[in-house]
């Protein structure tokens, strides 16, 4: 029941899709995927998140099931033609559509003539029963990296429980026979911190992997990326039930040597409150309440997405703020006008459940250069928060003598890192230096 009521129901929505799927009228429904195949479910990756929670007799077959019912499994060559574009009305983009439609015919024309005949289908679309599941697991993860556009958000399930070090899995590889632990904060493609504007055939930059063929090291991922910064404090694990709120103050008190109260302004904050961006982190910042209307405003598109949702995280934080402010008989009366007129449009249940939703397990950091974030719940003192190019948000890594461990998916409270501006600056005017990871 705990994990029902914290994390977004993907089991409940993924038999939702399937029942409406089966209704008629369904073409007016929004779609999730950019072709029409018959007995499909939509993209490979959706449909595994939507089952992650669902339970397999042989831990393969959480993978190999999917090859029946999913776009890529039952039209493999598809996998090759994939793109990313914010304009999927353009003319380009059309031109595009139909050539792949085109690629798929012919595809299917090769296979019809033989039954052996599987043209297009990579070695890790195949059911392979001689592998074990920790290589079906990893084959199939670096796939979907390397498939067009090389995008990293499968790199976002990685939610460890233990030490990874010394794993008999990568630790980048994630564990699909294991249930979520915490809901994903790059799962719903809001943020876009490993990508920029520009013309880039591949958004990822992946060493030694292969689409045909074996990497000379399969259990190593080489990614190139850029450091940000190194986690210097910590909290200790989020674990609230759901009828409390998040313990915003006490976890404050974890972090800084001043109290939450009174409220403040800090030379080096941009504009917000320490005790606002700090607020803001449990929400996974604009997340929270995108999350909370997501079956609304992203089935219509996203204009203007990101200004609407700052602007409700930075509301509904505020309500927080005066209700705790309210409660606080040392809290002079405050100042900042603008709070209070920000917490008169906020929603303090929306608050709630957003940080409860994106914090649960999880802990809330501090970084070297005065950074706030939220990461996975294992992670450590001395953890470095790095950007890998082709992930939509960034990652810990923890580095290790010759090679780094994954630690997992991170927020971290600036729109400069989170929405892409300072890969921009990396990519186009060297603004920070690049390098290879090696991950194991």
């Amino acid at each position: 029941m705990r994990r029902c009521s914290v994390f977004a129901g993907k089991p409940l929505e993924f038999w939702n899709m399937i029942y409406l799927l089966k209704q008629p009228g369904r073409s007016n429904m929004p779609r999730i995927s950019e072709h029409e195949i018959e007995g499909s479910m939509g993209p490979m990756y959706h449909t595994l998140t939507g089952t992650r929670d669902f339970q397999a007799t042989d831990p393969r077959d959480k993978i190999f099931s999917l090859f029946g019912i999913t776009d890529e499994g039952l039209m493999p060559v598809l996998a090759l033609t994939g793109v990313l574009s914010s304009n999927k009305n353009s003319f380009s983009m059309r031109l595009l559509k139909r050539a792949q439609r085109d690629i798929a015919d012919f595809a299917q024309s090769i296979n019809k003539t033989g039954p052996d005949v599987d043209f297009g289908r990579n070695m890790a679309l195949k059911a392979d029963y001689n592998k074990d599941h920790m290589e079906v697991y990893r084959d199939f993860t670096r796939f979907m990296m390397r498939k067009p556009p090389r995008m990293l958000d499968i790199l976002s399930h990685v939610q460890h429980i233990g030490n990874p070090v010394g794993d008999s899995f990568p630790s980048w590889v994630p564990k699909w026979h294991q249930p979520r632990s915490a809901s994903l904060i790059g799962g719903i493609g809001v943020y876009l911190s490993g990508l920029c504007n520009g013309h880039f055939r591949y958004f990822a930059v992946l060493q030694d992997s292969p689409f045909t063929g074996s990497s000379i090291h399969p259990n190593t991922l080489s990614l190139d990326g850029y450091y940000v910064d190194r986690v210097v404090v910590l909290s200790a694990v989020i674990d609230t039930s759901v009828e409390e709120m998040v313990p915003v103050e006490d976890l404050w008190n974890q972090l800084f040597s001043t109290s939450f109260f009174p409220l403040a302004r800090h030379p080096n904050t941009k504009g917000d409150l320490p005790q606002m961006a700090f607020c803001k982190t449990f929400s996974a910042g604009f997340l929270g309440p995108v999350a909370t209307a997501i079956s609304h405003d992203l089935a219509n598109g996203r204009e203007n997405l990101g200004q609407k949702y700052r602007a409700q995280a930075h509301a509904d934080a505020a309500a927080y703020l005066s209700l705790a402010e309210s409660n606080n008989s040392t809290q002079p009366p405050i100042e900042f006008a603008s709070l209070r007129d920000a917490a008169s449009r906020g929603s303090l249940a929306r608050f709630h459940r957003s940080s409860q939703t994106f914090s649960y397990n999880r802990k809330v950091y501090l970084t070297q250069n005065g950074f706030l974030g939220i990461g996975p719940m294992i992670m450590n003192k001395g953890d470095e928060v790095c950007v890998l190019f082709g992930g939509r948000v960034p990652f810990v890594l923890r580095r290790m003598h010759d090679h780094h461990v994954l630690v997992g998916e991170t927020y971290i409270q600036d729109d400069e890192i989170m929405c892409g501006k300072l890969t921009e600056g990396v990519r186009f005017r060297n603004q920070l230096p690049t390098m290879t990871f090696h991950i194991r």
